[in-house]
Parts: C-alpha cells; structure tokens; sequence
C-alpha cells in the first residue's frame, strides 16, 4: 500500500471512529467534578514522633516520596512539634529511601562545627555554643537545638545560609590573619562583641550601617590568600552584611525587596552546591530541605524570587529524580481562625482531632475550582501557585511556641 493510501486510510478510519463516539464527546460537557469530596480525599490522618511517622497519611506521604533524591519541608521558625515531626520523617527517610543529609536554615560553619568532634550527639555542648555566641545558630530554639544533635549522630547536617551571628567569623578570621594586621581583625571583633546579644537582635551585622562598609576595608587590607579559609570566612561574612543591609534598607521604604531575595536564594543555591559536589564524590546524596516555607516553594516564592526549592526540583530532574515539597501548618501561634481565607478552600472546615497530611497531586488538577470559591482573584492566584508550588500539606493541630531555655537562661 502507497503511503498515501495509508494516510487516507487512517483519516477514514478516524472518521469511522469519531461518528462512533457516544454524544458527550461530540460537545457535551462532563459535570466538574466536586472538589469538597476530591479534599475530603486527599485528606488523611497520621501520628507522629521523633522515631517516625504512622498510619494512613503517612503511607500517603510515603508513596509521594518514593524514589525522590529531595524532600522539602517548608516550615514556620520557632514551632514546638515542628522540630519532632521533622525528625520523625527524615528517620522514615533514612529507612526508606536512604536519606544521609539534613540541609537547615543556619549557618554553615555552626553546621560543621556542631557535626564535629566534642559537639556531634552532644546537646549541652551544643546549646553552649548557641549561648556563647548569639544568632551563630540563628534558629537556635531548644527544639531545633535537640534535633540537630540527633540528626548528627545518623547524618550529614548542612547549614547553606547567610550568617546571622558575626562574633565566632572574626574570631576565626583573627587567628587566621597575618600577625602584623591581627589588631585590626580584633578592632572589629570588640564592636561586633558590644553590639551583638540576644537582647540586641541584628545589632551588628543587621542593624549598624557601618558594618559592611569596615568588612569590605577589612578584606581589602588584609589581602588574605584567595580561597584560604580565612578569606572564605570573611567573604561570607561580608555577603551576610550586604544581604542585611538591602534588608534594612527594604524596612526604611526602598524597593529592594526582591533584589535581596533573590540574591539571598542564590546564595542558598551556591552553598548547597559547595556541599554537595564535594560529598558527591563519595556517595549519592540524599537530602531532606528544613526552611521557612517561602524558600521552599516550586517556582516563585509569594516574594517574587526563585527558591532553594524550585533548585532542588529541577537539580533533581537534572539527576533522573525528583523532589517532593510539603508544607507544615502548625497551629499553636497561629490559631486554626488565623489561617488566612486563600487556604480555606483546601483544608477542613474544622480544626482536625489529629494531625493530617493532605495530598496536592489530586487537587493541582482542579486549582481552578477551588479558586473560584474565594472572592478575590489575588487569594485564587496565591492559592493555585501554593497547591501547584508543593506535592502535601502537613497540619499538626497541637503545636506552641517554641521554648529558648537552653541559650536565653
């Protein structure tokens, strides 16, 4: 047969098949489908504990995360169960899926120093570290203090962001430099010293307008060998105080909001590939995101930049994976009447009786309808890039305030 018989033999019997197709798809339009009983679905009930996650929702969660090389977890800072739920999935992950890194919102060199000798699965140590030199661990509640020295003692523990505490940097940077030019380091440790307390947040890197302006001095005199750890250290420092000027500047009226967040992302992004290339070497990682939820959305943040999560998903399609986002909803602080109206259309009516996980997957298909059950188009947008920016929801229904004992007593 002649390719141009095969090709009118095909349109006939398309045509054939196209008349023998019922009425509906001819135009008649399926019912949409009801998307209270889709949630109702979608919504399943868990336990959890720093050990691990049981029961129906977890199961679920367990088939999300199937083969994954990433999971995000995006978080509001300071909860009280926050900190045990995470730990009680990154150990089913371990188990599970071979899971070996923990990557946090915190300092790199606090990470390393607390993942070392003296400090590994040592919590008083650690909390006398975070006493000793406030904001070094930035988020430094007793519960997230308690989970890192027991992450340490089962996994790698990765800290990619800026520093928040300068005190222990020019400590280091000071031994580091040449003994001739030491005074001028220790000049400048004496004013980050007076300023910097948890009575006096951001008092130093934060809040003094001078401070970037003597680092960026500092490291032009003190001419440290590129790449050294000392000249590392400081340039960290440095891109920490630029990062919290355009912040303070953002607070004083100027629109350099998304400037710095996407500076601050990038920087995320660079230091959680110094990490992982160097341990890539060695083994396959397989890490666990603990931020603050903005950072870990697919795609664009509700600030406009392109997140640390939207890098790890695509990074993980780059290596033949995937990564899966969820978002924890602790209700403590916030209470359930606080939850904001653009997530109502995806949650229960009423405050659970036990934590619950709610899949997205079924519910980024119809983002649309529940869209449409809010009043204002800007709540349906954030809605549908919040479902379409995370694979579940996490709702712990009995969470408090962290406590901060350990470093402000």
């Amino acid at each position: 047969m002649t390719l141009f018989k095969h090709v009118r033999f095909a349109g006939v019997l398309g045509l054939c098949l196209f008349i023998a197709l019922p009425a509906r798809a001819h135009g008649e339009k399926l019912p949409p489908p009801d998307a209270k009983a889709v949630v109702a679905d979608a919504t399943l009930p868990f336990s959890y504990s720093e050990e691990g996650l049981a029961g129906p929702g977890a199961e679920r969660l367990a088939s999300l995360y199937k083969g994954a090389q990433f999971v995000l977890l995006g978080e509001a800072h300071f909860d009280y169960e926050i900190p045990r739920f995470a730990e009680g999935l990154f150990r089913d992950l371990k188990a599970q899926e071979g899971f070996n890194t923990l990557v946090v919102e915190n300092d790199p060199l606090a990470m390393e120093t607390i993942s070392g000798k003296g400090y590994r699965g040592n919590l008083p140590a650690i909390a006398k570290l975070a006493k000793d030199y406030p904001f070094h661990i930035g988020f430094s509640s007793d519960q997230d203090l308690a989970l890192y020295a027991r992450i340490t003692e089962i996994a790698n523990l990765w800290g990619i962001e800026q520093a928040q505490g300068a005190i222990r940097y020019l400590e280091r940077i000071a031994a580091l430099a040449p003994k001739a030019k030491r005074p001028l380091v220790e000049a400048e440790l004496a004013v980050a010293r007076e300023k910097e307390s948890y009575a006096n947040l951001g008092g130093y890197i934060h809040d003094d307008e001078g401070t970037l302006g003597r680092l960026q001095a500092l490291q032009a005199t003190l001419g440290l060998k590129a790449g050294s750890e000392g000249d590392v250290l400081l340039a960290r420092l440095i891109h920490s105080a630029e990062i919290y000027s355009f912040n303070r500047r953002g607070m004083e009226g100027e629109y350099v909001g998304l400037y710095n967040n996407t500076w601050r992302e990038a920087l995320f992004k660079k230091q959680f590939m110094a990490r992982y290339s160097a341990a890539a070497k060695k083994h396959p990682v397989k890490a666990m995101f603990k931020m603050g939820s903005y950072h870990m959305y697919r795609g664009m943040s509700p600030v406009r930049g392109f997140t640390i999560g939207n890098f790890a998903h695509e990074f993980a399609i780059a290596n033949g994976s995937k990564a899966v986002g969820l978002d924890v909803i602790a209700i403590g602080e916030m209470k359930w009447e606080d939850i904001p109206v653009w997530m109502r259309p995806m949650m229960p009516d009423a405050k659970p009786g036990t934590p619950i996980i709610i899949d997205f997957t079924p519910l980024q298909p119809i983002s649309s309808l529940l869209a449409k059950q809010l009043p204002e188009e800007a709540d349906g947008l954030r809605l549908r890039a919040y479902v379409h920016g995370h694979d579940a929801m996490v709702v712990l229904p009995d969470s408090k305030q962290a406590t901060v004992k350990l470093t402000r007593e």
